[in-house]
């Protein structure tokens, strides 16, 4: 398993190195905006990176987390605050996880009709934040934004 979590820890890594990037680059005005009424606006998008990892967290340790690490209020936020929560939630998140004691034997259940080991759980989590991403391309396309840097890069959007 440990190879398994260190393989986890490196490839989240990457994908949160976007997100906060993509923050990084978002004029703080953007943040409240979104594709439609359908959609989260784009800080909400980011929000809730962190707070999945938080609620994944939780079902694995059987621990309450949400009162640990105060949630930005998406309608008043800006990048900062936004990576400086997915930050904490983040180096929790690791924390958490490398002090689990039978790693192999961890679980948990998601929405009482999926059961994930904890391998299982962890590539959830990059799905989940990767699905982000999906999203906020969207909304760059939708609404004819300059493409960001790091998805030029990562991606090979011009």
């Amino acid at each position: 398993m440990s190879s398994n979590l260190a393989q986890f820890g490196k490839t989240f890594e990457w994908y949160r190195n976007i997100s906060i990037q993509l923050l990084e680059e978002f004029p703080t005005k953007l943040l409240s905006e979104q594709v439609s009424t359908r959609s989260l606006c784009l800080a909400h998008q980011f929000i809730d990176l962190g707070e999945m990892e938080l609620r994944v967290l939780e079902r694995i340790t059987k621990k309450k987390y949400n009162k640990k690490i105060a949630q930005p209020n998406a309608e008043k936020t800006n990048g900062r605050e936004i990576i400086k929560y997915l930050t904490a939630c983040h180096a929790l998140f690791l924390s958490e996880v490398e002090h689990i004691p039978n790693k192999d034997e961890c679980c948990c259940n998601w929405f009482d009709r999926m059961h994930f080991d904890l391998s299982e759980a962890l590539t959830f989590l990059i799905a989940h934040e990767a699905m982000h991403h999906g999203e906020i391309l969207s909304f760059i396309q939708t609404k004819n934004l300059p493409m960001p840097k790091i998805l030029q890069r990562t991606w090979g959007f011009e």
